[in-house]
């Protein structure tokens, strides 16, 4: 049985895409242009905020993963142009996964849909299908004891 607790530890959080957490202060601080759902590195490079969700078996509440997604300066701009409005209707658009998620094969790059959502929702980040273990596990779902491996990998390691 789900405590309280359990539930608060259903969401991980990446501050910054791998590639601009990588870079050491002077680089940062000189090439990348960072806010909390919007980064972009030398004005070329543009990244999104958004949540990739995994369900959990027997819970109505997913481990969510706030990560960012590499995309194009269209889709950039397209995101700040919906950001205070209802965007459901809004088609998905591409981007790549710009996150480092320990623990599982190289998640750096993997392809993935952005699904725009409502004004108070981050966009909804969906990994296309491939036979990769964290798209399966979004596709269908980890158990509780697979939660607390992930979440406890998360407690104990820096995440870019």
């Amino acid at each position: 049985m789900e405590t309280p607790e359990d539930q608060l530890l259903r969401d991980i959080a990446f501050p910054l895409p791998h590639d601009i957490a990588a870079m050491n202060d002077v680089d940062r601080e000189q090439r990348a242009k960072i806010s909390s759902d919007i980064c972009a590195i030398d004005r070329r490079r543009m990244f999104i905020r958004g949540v990739l969700e995994v369900p959990v078996t027997g819970s109505d509440e997913p481990l969510r993963f706030g990560v960012w997604a590499e995309v194009p300066a269209s889709t950039a701009k397209r995101h700040i142009e919906l950001y205070r409005v209802d965007a459901r209707a809004e088609p998905p658009a591409s981007g790549l996964l710009a996150n480092t998620v320990r623990g599982y094969p190289s998640t750096l790059g993997l392809p993935l849909s952005i699904r725009f959502g409502t004004a108070k929702d981050r966009p909804r980040l969906v990994l296309d299908p491939s036979d990769h273990p964290l798209v399966l596990e979004q596709r269908d779902g980890i158990d509780l004891e697979r939660l607390e491996v992930i979440v406890h990998r998360a407690l104990t390691r820096p995440t870019h």
